[in-house]
């Protein structure tokens, strides 16, 4: 029946990127499940690490489905010396673009989620802590992409992203170069981070972010 072949088309495409991005003893065990196809792919052996304890589809890439939203297409790119680091399960859901430039990373700690049409680019190092949780259309950029001058001087263009553990960006949310949340903190749907905070428990929110309350927490009910 139809149920079926859209399982084992998901267990052959699944297979054929964990073979031939993986380590062939870890690919065996199929730690990588494709929901999605991708638009595009660019990625080498050795490019995506797994840490720790190893699991049958600890990583989802192209789940959950959300409708009514602008999409991107599923790509992961990563460039020479560049790498992926997954420390635990991750679900990456559908039309989420994930880029790491030369010599820069992406890490994800354990019980990473993130909801549709994310995209995160890294030319530097991006860190997400554990149970961290993304709402649709995130961007979270280490980059200005271009140069800006003030009295001939050139501005930093880069600095690299730190995001605590239990951090939930709600949807539309955007992180900028530099930027450090610390645990437990949330931010406010549509803001624009363009800095560092350093109190735990915090709702940040606006355009720039700023402290809205503090000692607050959250949950996925």
């Amino acid at each position: 029946n139809l149920k079926m072949f859209i399982k084992v088309i998901l267990l052959i495409r699944s297979l054929y990127h964990n073979l031939w991005y993986l380590p062939f003893l870890l690919a065996t065990k199929l730690p990588i499940w494709v929901i999605s196809s991708f638009y595009e792919i660019k990625v080498k052996k050795g490019q995506i690490v797994l840490i720790g304890n190893i699991s049958t589809a600890q990583i989802e890439i192209g789940g959950d489905k959300v409708y009514g939203i602008q999409l991107f297409r599923n790509s992961i790119i990563i460039s020479d010396w560049a790498k992926l680091i997954f420390k635990g399960k991750a679900i990456i859901s559908w039309e989420t673009a994930l880029r790491c430039d030369r010599n820069s990373t992406i890490e994800f700690d354990d019980s990473f989620y993130c909801n549709a049409n994310c995209y995160i680019r890294s030319t530097n190092s991006i860190e997400l802590g554990k149970n961290c949780l993304l709402g649709w259309n995130v961007t979270i950029v280490t980059t200005d992409g271009h140069a800006i001058w003030h009295n001939s001087t050139k501005s930093i263009m880069e600095a690299p992203i730190k995001i605590g553990n239990h951090v939930w960006l709600g949807a539309y949310v955007k992180v900028g170069k530099g930027v450090c949340l610390p645990d437990d903190c949330v931010v406010a749907q549509s803001s624009l981070v363009t800095k560092q905070f350093n109190s735990p428990h915090t709702l940040i929110g606006g355009v720039p972010a700023k402290e809205i309350s503090k000692d607050i927490t959250w949950n996925i009910d």
